[in-house]
């Protein structure tokens, strides 16, 4: 069980399926804490509790095989394990009283987790507004009280830590693919871009290309003005990539220390190199610092049919190279 669960982890990353995870930590405990609990109470001939224990060990069971064949959905917890908690939770009070309330707490968690924020609140909201008279109906005054203002508490207290952990997660996520210098995107997140371009290009029939740029005898410019006037080359040619990418579908990285890439879809080879002579002379009119005059050199490579992300990575560095054997601030492709 370790192993499967470890596998899952892998494959899906904690900063971008935080839900996903989440629902599936929750349904496995609803599965195997439920399933005993739903047949001793069908044993019992408590019917109400044992069909809506074993409804949710079905819900549950259901969300962990979509989760494992990669079928899940977020809409799939908002109509399945939503409504049937919410209806069990406001039964269970009416024959449970200060019982059912307790299988409130557990449940209002669990939808903030298991659900997007919007819909987590649009959930607990419809719990309060039906549960709180049931509440008042059911149960002495004096406790109906205390007891709607804990399910209320319990609610507000759950929005607050999930809005704080999505905050985190966001922050950790933009650490961890945005280059803090000059905040494009890093090499973490290159592979999967650019696999991505790969595979919707062989099925859309698309045209892709890649841009490598690297800025021209950038160990001068640290030598003489200092690494501040280096970063601050840097820093500037991240804000004037990204200034030149007018399209969603275009990506700019910073790859290494001096070294950018660029990906164009939707361009073909000889648009792209028209893109990066223009881009080469954009930046040799650029003053990131005073009285030095930086240049680069661009390598261009249009995917190929059939070719991977490595080969065709290979290839625009081979035509950076290239670009800088044969003198440097020019474009070969």
């Amino acid at each position: 069980m370790k192993q499967i669960f470890q596998n899952i982890i892998e494959k899906y990353d904690p900063l971008t399926d935080f839900r996903v995870l989440a629902n599936l930590g929750i349904s496995l405990v609803g599965f195997i804490f439920l399933t005993p609990f739903a047949v001793y109470n069908l044993l019992l001939a408590h019917y109400f509790l044992g069909l809506g224990a074993m409804l949710l060990v079905l819900i549950s069971l259901f969300i962990i095989i979509s989760i494992l064949l990669n079928k899940y959905r977020k809409i799939i917890p908002f109509i399945t394990f939503t409504p049937t908690v919410i209806i069990i939770v406001n039964m269970l009070i009416v024959k449970q009283g200060i019982i059912g309330i307790l299988w409130s707490y557990p449940v209002i968690i669990s939808i903030y987790f298991m659900l997007t924020e919007k819909k987590a609140w649009l959930a607990n909201f419809i719990l309060l507004v039906t549960a709180i008279p049931q509440i008042f109906l059911n149960i002495e005054p004096f406790i109906a009280v205390r007891a709607s203002a804990t399910m209320a508490c319990v609610s507000v207290c759950s929005a607050i830590f999930i809005r704080i952990i999505l905050y985190q997660q966001n922050l950790l996520k933009k650490r961890a693919l945005i280059d803090p210098l000059t905040k494009l995107y890093n090499r973490n997140i290159l592979d999967i871009t650019l696999e991505q371009a790969v595979a919707q290009s062989q099925r859309t029939k698309t045209q892709v290309s890649l841009l490598a740029i690297d800025i021209d005898h950038f160990k001068k410019i640290n030598d003489t003005k200092g690494h501040d006037a280096g970063d601050m080359v840097l820093r500037g040619l991240g804000v004037f990539l990204k200034s030149q990418i007018k399209r969603k579908a275009d990506k700019a990285f910073r790859t290494g220390g001096e070294e950018f890439l660029l990906m164009l879809y939707g361009t073909d080879k000889n648009k792209a190199k028209i893109f990066a002579e223009t881009l080469r002379a954009k930046i040799e009119n650029q003053s990131f610092i005073p009285g030095f005059s930086v240049k680069a050199s661009i390598g261009v490579a249009a995917l190929k049919k059939d070719e991977n992300i490595n080969e065709w990575l290979k290839r625009c560095d081979e035509n950076l190279y290239l670009a800088k054997k044969q003198g440097r601030n020019r474009v070969i492709g």
